[in-house]
C-alpha cells in the first residue's frame, strides 16, 4: 500500500512541473476580446500561448516581470495615427 501512495504523489508533482520556454508573470492581459484586462500569467512553449491565468508554481527556461505592464496579443503600431 505505501508503494501506491508514492506513486500517487509522484505523478501529482509532475503534473505541475511542467517546463515553458517563456513565462510572463504579473502582467495586465489585454486579451483583445473587448474584455477589461486583468492580471495574470502567459506561459509560451514552441512559440504558442500554452497557458494564460494564474500560473503558480510554473517554470520556464526564461521568466519576464512584465509588473505594472500591458501584456497583449498581436502587434501594436503606437506611431500611427488614429483615422
Amino acid at each position: 500500500m505505501p508503494f501506491l501512495v508514492l506513486l500517487v504523489c509522484a505523478s501529482a508533482t509532475c503534473v505541475g512541473a511542467e517546463r515553458y520556454d517563456l513565462l510572463i508573470t504579473h502582467g495586465h492581459i489585454v486579451d483583445g476580446t473587448g474584455s477589461p484586462w486583468y492580471a495574470g500569467d502567459v506561459a509560451i512553449k514552441d512559440g504558442r500561448i500554452a497557458a494564460l491565468g494564474t500560473l503558480p508554481g510554473a517554470s520556464a527556461k526564461r521568466t519576464v516581470d512584465a509588473h505594472g505592464m500591458v501584456v497583449a496579443p498581436g502587434f501594436i503600431d503606437s506611431s500611427a495615427s488614429p483615422s
